[in-house]
């Protein structure tokens, strides 16, 4: 009895060994996977987060280790996008909460109530992140809300196939910059602790989350211009647009989506959606942030002041014509042109 508890024994410790062994293996090979055709960056000490101080360059786009690591990337490859899905796709800080807000109401026949009880986050996953992401994606049967900040190059190919309806806001890249840059201030998995002439640097450089911004940008926008069957499925819209005429905007939204709105109906979104209305609306301000500990509460707010032109607070003179020469180089050819001030200073 006593030999057969020894044999016994020894099988269970060597059987779980084995599978310790394996699930390590397993976990390597998976890991191999996910950082595969990517390069990992230099450490930049910006940032004083861990999870932030690892960057990977995929495809020419520059992403967080995490979202890397998670295998997130790879596994958009085979997701099924349908017809009915509504992508908000954008260069973060480009007004991307504010278009969210916008498609939600228009999609739910204006069902504020159902807006008021959950946060954005779980209105709308943010495709790429880990959580709740790409999960809470697969369980809803649909119509899916979808955010994400990819590049069109690394949306799920059934976006281009099915005619999933994209909606892209693009805002100038002057104020992008400087709110991102009070974006990464704020946000604890980030930690951004570089000065604004080093951040202005970099933008430059594609070398922030989500760069290059006209690799990013000239992406959607050469797509928008083709005149094919995808071509219709791809709204694009400006923040500056929206800015200047927010009900005509929300009404060439709800066109697109083919959700024709009354007259009332869009008055009541654009009051709702409101930049002083939305930055004291809980379900979209990401004040529940704060109670995470994802805010640096000594920073600026996570819906800081939603202005056009808001960069002339802060460029100098040779940060300006630094940035104009920027722009000039990309742009050239393109067709694409930017607002920089308020309608009412043109």
């Amino acid at each position: 009895m006593r030999l057969i508890k020894r044999v016994g024994a020894g099988v269970l410790f060597t059987a779980t060994l084995g599978l310790a062994i394996y699930s390590k293996r397993s976990k390597a090979q998976r890991l191999r996977d996910c950082l595969e055709d990517c390069e990992r960056l230099p450490p930049d000490n910006d940032y004083t987060s861990s999870m932030a101080s690892e960057f990977y360059r995929c495809k020419s786009c520059i992403f967080p280790g995490d979202i890397i690591k998670s295998g997130t990337l790879k596994k958009l490859e085979s997701l099924e996008l349908k017809r009915n899905d509504v992508i908000v796709a954008s260069f973060p800080k480009s007004g991307t909460t504010w278009m969210q807000e916008i498609v939600y109401l228009i999609q739910t026949g204006l069902d504020f109530e159902g807006a008021q009880k959950q946060v954005l986050e779980s209105r709308f996953p943010y495709l790429e992140h880990p959580y709740p992401g790409l999960a809470a994606i697969k369980k809803t049967d649909g119509p899916r809300f979808i955010k994400t900040h990819l590049p069109l190059s690394l949306l799920p190919k059934s976006a281009l196939e099915n005619g999933t309806k994209v909606i892209y806001i693009v805002r100038n890249p002057k104020d992008v910059a400087v709110s991102y840059y009070y974006f990464l201030r704020m946000a604890t998995f980030v930690g951004y602790r570089g000065g604004m002439n080093d951040f202005i640097n970099k933008f430059i450089k594609g070398e922030v989350p989500y760069g290059p911004y006209f690799e990013h940008v000239l992406g959607y926008w050469k797509q928008h211009q083709k005149n094919s069957n995808y071509g219709s499925n791809l709204l694009w819209i400006t923040y500056e647009e929206m800015h200047r005429d927010p009900e005509g905007s929300i009404r060439r939204v709800a066109h697109f989506l083919d959700r024709p709105l009354t007259d009332d109906q869009v008055r009541l979104i654009a009051a709702h959606t409101r930049f002083d209305n939305m930055a004291r609306n809980p379900s979209v301000n990401y004040s529940h942030w704060d109670d995470l500990g994802l805010r640096n509460k000594e920073e600026a707010p996570f819906m800081r002041n939603g202005l056009v032109g808001d960069w002339r607070s802060y460029f100098d003179r040779e940060t300006n014509r630094r940035f104009d020469d920027f722009i000039t180089q990309h742009l050239e050819s393109s067709g694409l042109k930017f607002e920089f001030v308020p309608a009412d200073e043109k």
